[in-house]
């Protein structure tokens, strides 16, 4: 495939002048026209003659050309290096031989550009690290999604359009929704396109790696200097102002701190503070960028363009579909060779999929076919999604983002709706209480991306958990240290939402070897104030294997979510003047098993 004639002479112009740093343009030397004449210095010239001929004789004329042009130079104490290149030149063609008697350079394009910008260098060493903040690459080819913009969708093959022709797009996506997979993949097909056409250099840059970075030079510096291509970081400089590159940025809510809940101007010029160096690269790129992070970073999308330097007119804002469609997840199981059905109960992040893709084909039949997968699955993915929050800076212990959501999750049980939203006071507060101290402004930044929290609106830096199967997960991990650790506390909080149906399973899989422990801790309820909390137990205890005896429990005023206690066996035990939102007793047999003055929804 060839590029136009005028592409392939702007392409040579455009590296000409990265290699040298001098502007590159035709001109008339005793009478001879050449496509690109340097003059780097007074006495010192650099020709460099352009073709797609494949006649050999009149390639043989344009080499002549460049000689005379030489001689006439040298008449004039001028010396001048030549260069020939060919859009098409075999490796053992015989006019290569003519040239190097005659101390002309002569390559093909691909050559060419490799002398003048090793780009090749470059994508080689990049495709080696990691796009975002996961170091596990995926393996698996790009699932095809579509990407929602305001009055349409977008594919892959869109943003490459966009890209080339100087649109910018901005991607928004919660965590695990495949932001950094679709840079990756971006960087792969302009690549391609480049290896083809050689009119543009993608560049991925993982902001969270240039924290602090304040200007554009220092942006592409630190990620060069990362890679071991010091030498290419003038050239960059040069390509940029040459209409060359098209930047790739990844987690613009991950490249610097802020104060949070502070005034309002304060918090939006800490923004503007950290993003200066991405507002520098926006106005010194010809080409299209493309950026992308998560939602909730940005009060607005006023502020969002402002901080970005993006005009909204000439940008394209889309966001990742929370999860793969059935479609998407068939395609992707078929990749990795799973023949099992995807578990209903397991959401269809594409992050999660990488995990999935990760284990084995033996672990995975352990986690998605056995008795206990569900909730083993759902401990190892959120230690997965947690502490790859925590790699991201020092700022929080490890450990402490798990602990900050399950705290938040506690929270939950006494808001109106789970899915309501964390005032700043109260994501601070989590922190607090789980670390020990209050938090600092690098900690803060960290709280602002808590995964599986989602900005409440436009208008407020207020959050909410935006996936009840997160809150599902967390509320289980809070009965199960509670169970673990007898802990009382939450004996005197006011909650108002029962655990669900999920929530109570999972606590009773991690604690079916604590009985006795959720057996005496419902003791100690009697005179609770909460009164959810010893409904929660229970509706665990009732969930544990092998345990069918209640030794005369008797227990009142509480509400249960699904109660399913079907097939099992149940003595000694009396619930009163509760709630139920379900209760399934479809061949339970019962001894000493009562419930008295109850409501039951549905039975």
């Amino acid at each position: 495939m060839t590029t136009s004639w005028k592409g392939l002479e702007d392409s040579v112009l455009s590296l000409a002048h990265a290699k040298w740093g001098i502007p590159a343009r035709p001109e008339t030397i005793n009478g001879i026209n050449h496509d690109c004449v340097i003059k780097y210095k007074k006495d010192f010239w650099i020709i460099i003659e352009i073709t797609k001929e494949k006649n050999l004789d009149k390639l043989r004329g344009d080499v002549n050309r460049l000689s005379l042009s030489r001689q006439y130079l040298f008449s004039k104490h001028i010396y001048s290096e030549c260069y020939f290149i060919c859009e098409n030149l075999s490796p053992i063609s015989s006019l290569r031989t003519s040239c190097q008697g005659l101390n002309i350079n002569i390559a093909s394009i691909e050559e060419f550009s490799t002398e003048l910008y090793d780009y090749e260098m470059y994508k080689n060493r990049r495709i080696e690290k990691n796009f975002g903040s996961d170091p596990n690459k995926d393996t698996v080819k790009y699932v095809h999604v579509k990407y929602e913009g305001e009055n349409q969708f977008y594919s892959i093959s869109d943003f490459c359009r966009s890209l080339t022709t100087g649109r910018n797009i901005i991607l928004l996506g919660d965590f695990g929704t495949g932001k950094s997979r679709c840079i990756r993949e971006l960087f792969n097909i302009l690549n391609d396109i480049n290896s083809t056409k050689l009119k543009f250099y993608p560049i991925a840059i993982n902001l969270r790696d240039v924290w602090g970075a304040r200007t554009y030079e220092d942006i592409v510096s630190i990620h060069l200097r990362a890679l071991g291509l010091s030498a290419l970081i003038d050239p960059t400089f040069r390509l940029t102002e040459e209409n060359n590159l098209i930047f790739l940025l990844d987690g613009f809510d991950e490249i610097g701190t802020q104060s949070w809940g502070a005034d309002s101007s304060e918090v939006k010029a800490a923004k503007m503070a950290s993003l200066a160096g991405v507002r520098d690269i926006a106005t010194k790129k010809k080409k299209g960028l493309f950026i992308v992070g998560r939602e909730h970073y940005f009060d607005n999308d006023d502020e969002m363009f402002e901080c970005l330097g993006l005009a909204p007119n000439q940008t394209t804002v889309c966001k990742c579909p929370d999860e793969f469609s059935e479609d998407e997840i068939s395609a992707y199981l078929s990749q990795i060779g799973i023949e099992i059905a995807y578990p209903k109960w397991l959401p269809k992040k594409p992050l999660l999929c990488e995990y999935i893709n990760s284990l084995g084909s033996k672990k995975i039949q352990t986690l998605l076919m056995g008795d206990d997968g569900e909730p083993e699955f759902w401990s190892h993915f959120i230690d997965k999604i947690t502490d790859r929050d925590s790699e991201i800076s020092t700022a929080l212990p490890r450990g402490s983002i798990k602990k900050v959501l399950i705290e938040l999750a506690r929270m939950v049980r006494s808001k109106t709706d789970q899915m309501d939203p964390f005032s700043v006071y109260e994501i601070k507060q989590a922190f607090q209480k789980c670390v020990g101290r209050t938090a600092t402004s690098d900690s803060e930044i960290m709280l602002q991306r808590l995964p599986g929290l989602g900005r409440f609106d436009s208008q407020s830096d207020e959050r909410k958990f935006v996936d009840r199967y997160l809150i599902d997960g967390l509320i289980s991990e809070d009965i199960t240290r509670i169970i673990k650790e007898a802990d009382t506390s939450c004996f005197s909080e006011d909650w108002i939402n029962e655990a669900s149906k999920k929530s109570v399973y999972y606590a009773a899989k991690f604690s079916n070897n604590s009985q006795q422990a959720i057996y005496s801790l419902i003791k100690k309820t009697e005179n609770s104030k909460n009164t959810i909390i010893k409904g929660d137990l229970l509706h665990t205890l009732l969930c544990c294997d092998n345990n069918d005896d209640f030794k005369g429990l008797e227990i009142s005023d509480t509400c249960f979510s699904k109660v399913d206690v079907s097939n099992k066996k149940i003595s000694n035990l009396i619930i009163r003047n509760s709630l139920f939102e379900e209760l399934n007793i479809l061949k339970t047999t019962s001894c000493g098993f009562c419930i008295r003055d109850s409501i039951i929804n549905k039975i």
